[in-house]
């Protein structure tokens, strides 16, 4: 409760100083008239007064909680009697109440703290009140410092009019230097203006001399005209030795030419009716002892000797490749010599599906290096019957093999036939 009567001795403080309170008035140069008052003063009274205010607050709070606490401590005292649903043993509870004792100390020890605060502000508003009378006395001297400032702005204002009248008459000499210029200007004008006169009169003879220049271009002119037309006209001879397709060639024309190298010299080529080269393998040959020299009649010779080795197959031929042959998983069967067929099919019979596991290998050399065909032998099952085929394939190598691409099926080849159509090499 210490702190609550320290608030109403400050608001006292502060009612009498508002009654005590004294205006000063202070006239400058019977122009500026000041009027100082303490409400600056006042207002900060009042916030200190608010400040104590909040300190009571806090002092009702700490006493509603020590209230509370009185409350909690008779409550917990009933929990912990014998019977009680805290029951704890005298000791301890003894314990608790001893730090709550030492707590409210605590407590109390802050209460005093805040009334000593209290007693502190309440010193130091005296002291503020008499600094403000301090500061009101530096208000006034800052006010005639104002007042000379305004006197000093009167005096430059003088200076600043008397500096206009010197420049007025300034102002007039710069104006007579002005007019001086422009009678300088105006004389240059008048010397350009000869100038101009001068470039006239060259102009005028430059012209005289350009229409002499042009008259030696259209000369020029003329004499290229002249030389366009010998052009032309020398031109227009090309056409006598242009020929025209199915029409007897003009005398300068060859239409394609070679060389006789034996005579050095040009001979057209020679073509039938219809425009057919034609090439005479009959009277002549190549000269004797010539690099490369075949007589007709060994070419004749040459020519009967393919004709006799090479047979054509009327129908289709079949020819059986495998029977009851085993082609195990990861290996190769026989080679199949093809003869060179046109068109090949493979057909036949295995004991399993062979799925798409045999693949076509080929190699243009018996025993050679045989290498993957892109095509399969496509197994089929029907009725309980494994069959496999190969659709029709054309220019094959000469030699192939079948491969067994599983890695762990044998199969078992009942039958296995190759049917080839077309020329073929005779055998």
């Amino acid at each position: 409760m210490a702190g609550i009567v320290k608030h109403q001795n400050v608001k006292v403080i502060a009612e009498k100083a508002t009654s005590n309170h004294e205006t000063h008035f202070l006239q400058l140069n019977n122009q500026l008239e000041l009027k100082v008052s303490d409400d600056d003063v006042l207002t900060q009274l009042q916030a200190i007064d608010g400040n104590i205010v909040d300190v009571e607050t806090i002092l009702n709070s700490q006493t509603t909680e020590l209230q509370a606490i009185k409350t909690n401590t008779a409550n917990i005292k009933a929990s912990i009697e014998v019977g009680g649903d805290l029951y704890v043993s005298q000791d301890e509870v003894e314990a608790k109440l001893d730090n709550i004792f030492s707590r409210q100390d605590d407590i109390l020890s802050a209460s005093n703290n805040i009334s000593t605060k209290s007693n502190t502000i309440a010193s130091d508003i005296t002291a503020l009140k008499t600094a403000n009378h301090t500061d009101l006395d530096n208000i006034f001297s800052r006010q005639d410092d104002i007042l000379n400032a305004s006197n000093n702005i009167s005096t430059k204002s003088n200076t600043i009019a008397s500096d206009i009248t010197a420049l007025k008459t300034a102002n007039h000499t710069d104006l007579d230097n002005i007019f001086s210029r422009q009678d300088d200007i105006l004389t240059s004008c008048n010397a350009t203006k000869l100038t101009n006169d001068t470039i006239a009169t060259k102009t005028s003879a430059l012209l005289t001399a350009n229409h002499t220049d042009l008259n030696n271009i259209f000369s020029r002119q003329d004499d290229i005209l002249t030389a366009t037309n010998a052009v032309k006209t020398n031109t227009q001879s090309v056409e006598d030795c242009i020929g025209i397709d199915g029409a007897t060639g003009p005398a300068k024309c060859i239409s394609i030419g070679g060389t006789n190298p034996l005579g050095g010299t040009i001979q057209e080529i020679a073509v039938d009716g219809d425009g057919h080269l034609s090439v005479d393998i009959l009277s002549s040959a190549l000269p004797s002892g010539a690099a490369g020299e075949i007589s007709n009649s060994a070419i004749a010779t040459a020519a009967g000797n393919i004709l006799t080795k090479t047979t054509l197959a009327t129908s289709s031929e079949v020819k059986q490749l495998l029977s009851g042959v085993t082609v195990n998983a990861s290996a190769f069967s026989s080679e199949f010599d093809t003869e060179n067929y046109e068109r090949i099919r493979f057909f036949g019979e295995t004991t399993a599906n062979t799925g798409s596991d045999i693949l076509l290998m080929g190699s243009n050399v018996s025993g050679g290096t045989f290498y993957v065909l892109g095509d399969i032998l496509r197994g089929q099952t029907t009725a309980s019957t494994h069959y496999v085929y190969a659709i029709g394939v054309e220019n094959l190598p000469r030699y192939i093999k079948i491969f067994n691409k599983s890695g762990s099926t044998n199969y078992v080849f009942t039958k296995l036939y190759l049917q080839g159509s077309g020329g073929r090499l005779g055998v």
